[in-house]
């Protein structure tokens, strides 16, 4: 005879055998909906199977870290993978879930302006769990490397985005990561080692690539150790031989060494190379040249690169900038002719914008000079062509400058001045030389070469006041505190 409490027994075996697949499918329906990263969807089913009967199970709490941690919920996420780990304490991948869970919840929390350290710490803990089974996994080591990084600990940041490099050896960010956290760190020599290594993948994108070689330029630019810079060059150049970036550094580095010979070679390859790149190609060649004592090589590629137009060159590769310092050498050693000459009939033609008006106005200062050195010598006749040329090239100079938007004050202030002063020293006309001195200090008020041009105009013609107070308008300069002293003295005697 079966017993009431013998059937419910009988119906409650039933009842558990009959759940158990059901509790499997739900449970595989969960872990579809995670593979498929619908993890909203996939948190409930999990929830719902812990709420089910109460009991926990590793793979739900397991699930329910990794669908949290999709969903943007760290802290929940945290809380299931601490569940999971007190059931399977050795299971990495619920470590790996843990360790990620604790650094977002950390990032949160340092976005919102609260101290993340404690969490980081926390991370770091579980991350040294995975470093010790020795994981292959490169995202381990680049969120390691990143929580010792928002610690500050860039040592060890740099070392942790080596190793993933490492494992993950085309993903070159990694090696740019770990260069940048060494040289935070001042360990130039790693950091050296992992921009070569990022640079020479080229899997680099344009800017982080600039970013990375100007990073290793500034490795041994303190210490001017060019030698070991371009050693380092000349392995990334070895693995990328057609990188334009690479030569560029190959040949700047060369030139900092003071080997002209071998940073042409360099910048000839990069004239091939890279049409982009070819006008600074053919500046830095001309460099070359020069070093190599062989000027008229010098000037035909710098006027080559010259033509290939004015926009983008920097201070060092400027073509223009150079043949100008080129003619002021020139200039400087006496040699007025071979400077005007230079100046007038090679680098004019090419020179456009703001290059040209100051070199217009330097052909004004050049010619003068050459003039007066003529006029010393008695040489009247061509002393006056001198001058004349000088008056012609700063009258264009001021035409021009009106065109040109990048010109400061000061710079108009002194070509009208130099312009008047022309009229005022070398053809006798004050009247002239006046307008252009008031059209000066409306530039700059300050230009103390107006000022005292523009003061003893006034002073031979009697206009004390006006002197005085133009005088003291400019610069504070000995020639113009001789003149107030003048001033104040005739104003004293009348």
């Amino acid at each position: 005879m079966i017993t009431r409490s013998l059937l419910l027994l009988a119906l409650g075996s039933v009842l558990l055998v009959a759940a158990a697949p059901a509790r499997a499918q739900d449970l595989a329906a969960a872990q579809k909906l995670l593979a498929a990263k619908d993890y909203e969807a996939a948190v409930e089913a999990f929830q719902a199977l812990i709420d089910q009967d109460g009991v926990d199970q590793f793979e739900v709490r397991f699930g329910l870290a990794q669908a949290s941690l999709g969903n943007g919920d760290p802290e929940s996420a945290v809380f299931h993978a601490g569940r999971a780990q007190g059931m399977k304490p050795d299971h990495l991948g619920n470590t790996e879930i843990l360790a990620r869970s604790l650094k977002v919840s950390g990032d949160m929390k340092r976005e919102s302006g609260s101290d993340p350290s404690g969490l980081y710490e926390q991370a770091l803990g579980e991350f040294a769990k995975l470093v010790k089974a020795k994981t292959r996994s490169a995202e381990v080591y680049a969120d390691r490397a990143v929580t010792y990084y928002w610690l500050g600990r860039m040592g060890e940041a740099g070392e942790s985005y080596a190793r993933a490099a490492e494992l993950d050896p085309k993903n070159a960010v990694y090696a740019y990561w770990s260069a940048y956290c060494y040289h935070s760190a001042n360990m130039t020599g790693e950091a050296a080692d992992q921009y070569v290594a990022a640079l020479a993948s080229g899997k680099l994108d344009e800017a982080t690539a600039k970013t990375a070689a100007q990073g290793l330029y500034n490795c041994y630019a303190g210490a001017k150790d060019w030698n070991g810079f371009n050693g380092k060059v000349a392995a990334w150049v070895k693995k990328q031989p057609n990188d334009e970036l690479g030569l560029w550094w190959a040949g700047y580095g060369l030139l900092a060494e003071q080997k002209p010979k071998d940073a042409l070679d360099c910048w000839k390859r990069l004239e091939k190379a890279s049409s982009k790149l070819k006008g600074e190609a053919l500046s830095f060649q001309g460099t070359c040249h020069q070093l190599l004592g062989d000027d008229k090589a010098a000037i035909e590629t710098l006027v080559r690169a010259a033509k290939l137009g004015p926009d983008g060159w920097t201070p060092d590769s400027d073509p223009i900038l150079k043949l100008h310092a080129m003619a002021g050498s020139l200039y400087g050693s006496g040699k007025f002719g071979a400077a005007c000459e230079l100046a007038e009939k090679t680098i004019l033609p090419v020179a456009v914008g703001k290059r040209r008006v100051n070199l217009l106005s330097d052909l004004g200062l050049f010619y003068r000079d050459w003039g007066s050195n003529l006029e010393a010598g008695g040489k009247r006749d061509e002393a006056r062509k001198c001058f004349t040329k000088a008056r012609d090239h700063y009258e264009t100079a001021v035409k021009e400058m009106g065109k040109v938007g990048d010109l400061d004050n000061r710079q108009r202030a002194q070509i009208q001045n130099d312009y008047g002063l022309m009229f005022q020293y070398h053809f006798g006309d004050n009247e002239t030389a006046v307008a252009n001195y008031k059209i000066a200090l409306t530039y700059d008020k300050t230009n103390s070469d107006a000022c005292l041009n523009y003061g003893r105009v006034l002073k031979d013609l009697g206009k004390l006041e006006e002197a005085l107070a133009i005088a003291r308008q400019g610069a504070e300069r000995a020639d113009l505190r001789s003149l107030i002293d003048q001033i104040e003295r005739k104003m004293q005697g009348r």
